[in-house]
């Protein structure tokens, strides 16, 4: 995923595990009940049917790679 600097993905729930792991840049990643400020080299896990959303603050691109798990039975 890369987001241009002040680029936002508005917060939703997606129905997978996902691991965030930010290659390049900064950016808040907001859930419900919080804001994180998360950076280079950092990784983060969001269970699913957690609400998630970025929204890169810096003048720079935030570049993250995103991991999502399939459910076994798939």
């Amino acid at each position: 995923m890369n987001l241009k600097p002040g680029e936002k993905i508005e917060k939703h729930i997606n129905p997978n595990d996902v691991i965030f792991y930010v290659l390049e840049g900064k950016a808040l990643l907001e859930t419900a009940n919080e804001r994180i400020l998360v950076n280079k080299d950092d990784r983060i896990k969001v269970d699913a049917g957690i609400e998630r959303g970025f929204d890169n603050i810096s003048i720079s691109p935030f570049k993250v790679m995103v991991i999502k798990f399939l459910p076994e039975n798939q």
